[in-house]
């Protein structure tokens, strides 16, 4: 039974996110249909719940995951994104498919939390220039 209520939480925020729902909010009402479908006692949810709310881990990958977002948006307020998008377009000989690959992979490889959102405003911008939509 437990692993058909995680198929169906699953399931259920891949809908939730393809009808653009919020994504946090689709994944909250799957992590509650996991609640109530799995064999677990609520004694156990509530537990991990609290867990989950007071564990200073938590809280800090929230900061980590706040400060990067605040991070890009400093980078593109104040046009350093763009001078970073120029030497990564120089570095991968003009060509913006070259960056695009190069951008995450670099950023990617340092052992940072959050290494893919500090990459998401560059790989944006790289795009932009070379002409491809967000998809």
């Amino acid at each position: 039974m437990g692993f058909y209520a995680v198929i169906f939480a699953i399931i259920l925020i891949m809908y939730g996110v393809r009808r653009k729902l919020n994504t946090g909010l689709a994944m909250l009402i799957g992590a509650a249909a996991l609640a109530l479908l799995a064999p677990v006692r609520p004694t156990t949810v509530i537990e991990a719940l609290i867990t989950a709310l007071t564990d200073f881990n938590t809280w800090t990958l929230t900061a980590v995951v706040v400060l990067i977002g605040i991070l890009g948006h400093v980078l593109k307020a104040s046009g350093t994104l763009d001078l970073m998008v120029d030497k990564m377009l120089a570095l991968s000989a003009g060509d913006p498919r070259w960056a695009l690959v190069l951008v995450p992979g670099v950023i990617g490889s340092l052992s940072v939390p959050g290494g893919a959102m500090m990459s998401a405003p560059m790989v944006d911008r790289l795009g932009d220039r070379a002409g491809l939509n967000a998809e």
